[in-house]
């Protein structure tokens, strides 16, 4: 009988291919690489299913479907997606360590025709926070984690009937340790007086928490991965906004560590990889190019006041984004004033590009 590292080690054969199934009008979709791995392993299909319906389908094939726990190599997760209705899914490569997922996906690079041909197959890894599935490289949640289903038991591991060894599992650091919990003693436009953020050192982003059940959660995930408290910080936020981040960091201590860690940070801004606040966001500098004439308004919104056109060629460096009103918007500065543009319709066409 197969097993799910073969389903795994088939998954990865099929980087960079267009897949296929005779039942699938829509070409590369990201269903039809669990459908496949289904048909090839198990002679039962997958068809014909949004990604969302894939668990009851699976259910209905007799596979077992988890909610809860970590997904190994070889199981299929499937998650709400953002920025349409027919969810994701894709294939796990590497044992599931509740940080991060390693996966096999198709249809993931984005094209403005991906939802009627659909994409190769990518190795990707997203970042899991809460129920959250953050893309690696671009910082993008994908979208929220419902669940995942296997087609064939786990191997169990052999032990010898002579000696059985029982030993203390040791624990360890997770990817979160650095973050930090930090609160604002003065506001300024940024950051809110009195407000509570987490620091995550792990994808580099500051997230507001809004209440004490999300501080004792953050508190608690932290402290079981790492056997540590989570640290807490306060601290003023006149300094310019990398020095906040160094501060954060504990420049003002005797931590090692942390010092290591700030000098990192030095040289990255040394080398031009500059990092800015935005929000409650920390994110690269980029720049987006217009391809058609746009409308220029006050708020990421239809509704927002038009202030002016940006040309098509035009180069804008990009401060922030947002999704709203069926569209994908970008933020950045003209005149003194934030302005937003729209830079693509959900699941449609695309009015620039961005590097």
């Amino acid at each position: 009988m197969a097993t799910n590292q073969d389903v795994a080690n088939w998954a990865l054969t099929k980087s960079g291919q267009r897949l296929s199934v005779n039942t699938n009008p829509y070409g590369s979709q990201c269903v039809v690489f669990p459908d496949l791995a289904a048909r090839t392993f198990t002679g039962k299909n997958m068809s014909y299913t949004n990604a969302i319906d894939l668990l009851s389908k699976a259910s209905s094939n007799g596979f077992e479907v988890f909610a809860a726990g970590l997904p190994k190599r070889g199981y299929v997760f499937v998650i709400q997606a953002n920025g349409h209705v027919f969810g994701h899914t894709g294939i796990v490569v590497v044992d599931c360590d509740g940080n991060t997922l390693e996966t096999m996906e198709t249809n993931v690079d984005g094209n403005y025709d991906s939802l009627y041909i659909g994409g190769p197959a990518r190795r990707k890894s997203r970042i899991w926070r809460g129920t959250a599935l953050i893309d690696a490289q671009t910082g993008y949640t994908i979208g929220w984690m419902i669940g995942w289903y296997r087609m064939f038991p786990d191997e169990k591991a052999v032990t010898s009937k002579m000696e059985i060894t029982t030993k203390t599992k040791k624990k360890r650091r997770n990817k979160m340790f650095g973050s930090f919990i930090f609160s604002i003693k003065e506001g300024d436009g940024e950051f809110a007086k009195g407000a509570v953020y987490l620091y995550n050192s792990l994808t580099n982003t500051v997230t507001g928490l809004h209440n004490q059940e999300e501080v004792k959660y953050v508190s608690e995930w932290y402290k079981e991965g790492t056997d540590e408290n989570i640290p807490m910080k306060t601290f003023s936020t006149k300094a310019p906004s990398y020095r906040r981040l160094f501060a954060g960091l504990g420049t003002d201590t005797t931590n090692s560590r942390l010092k290591n860690a700030v000098t990192d940070l030095k040289e990255e801004f040394e080398e031009g990889l500059a990092k800015l606040v935005k929000g409650n966001d920390i994110a690269v500098k980029k720049q987006f190019t217009a391809i058609v004439n746009l409308n220029i308004r006050d708020a990421a919104s239809t509704n927002g006041n038009i202030l002016g056109r940006l040309n098509k060629g035009e180069v804008v460096e990009i401060t922030g984004s947002a999704n709203a009103d069926g569209f994908y918007w970008i933020s950045f500065e003209r005149n003194g004033k934030q302005c937003y543009v729209a830079s693509k319709i959900e699941g449609g066409d695309i009015y620039g590009t961005i590097k």
